[in-house]
């Protein structure tokens, strides 16, 4: 060939050929485990430290009655610990999730209202229901609970998960 050429031959970039054979290999299952665990954790942190929805507004505070049988320094979804234990994450090969499986872990992120059901006495007693009398248990007649939502992505959440991403692509790329 007359003239002048430049012939760039991949085969002789073994580095780049191993870190594009991993991207395109990958563990999808190992990535979305990471991001199941990172979103447990972030919801349980905005349920024990940052005290607010994943939009940034306030979670409406407990009814004045509720207030004064609780704990002080609570949170409304701190109460027992019981929401807050229960907060897993898990994955699969197409998704991670993370939730509560407690019977009460919907109308906390939706609200709603609750049904009648039989209390304690001295439940009903602290909440002020009547006729609580000589009987140990009395029937409530039911709650009205507010929308304090845990679950969902907020911003700072997504620029955490996205820094996860990154990470773990470049890892792989190492």
């Amino acid at each position: 060939m007359a003239g002048a050429a430049l012939r760039f031959d991949i085969q002789g970039l073994v580095q780049t050929r191993e870190q594009l054979d991993r991207l395109m290999r990958f563990d999808r299952r190992e990535l979305l485990q990471g991001l199941a665990q990172l979103g447990e954790m972030q919801t349980k942190r905005r349920i024990s430290d940052e005290k607010e929805a994943p939009d940034g507004s306030a979670w409406p505070a407990w009814s004045d009655s509720y207030a004064a049988q609780r704990p002080a320094g609570k949170s409304p979804l701190e109460d027992s610990g019981g929401l807050y234990e229960s907060i897993t994450g898990e994955a699969d090969d197409s998704a991670a999730t993370w939730g509560s499986n407690k019977e009460y872990a919907r109308i906390h992120q939706e609200g709603g209202t609750t049904s009648p059901h039989t209390i304690r006495a001295d439940q009903a007693k602290a909440l002020n229901i009547p006729g609580v009398g000589y009987r140990r248990s009395v029937k409530h007649p039911g709650s009205k609970i507010p929308a304090r939502p845990y679950l969902g992505i907020s911003d700072a959440n997504r620029d955490e998960i996205e820094a996860e991403v990154r990470a773990f692509f470049e890892d792989l790329l190492q």
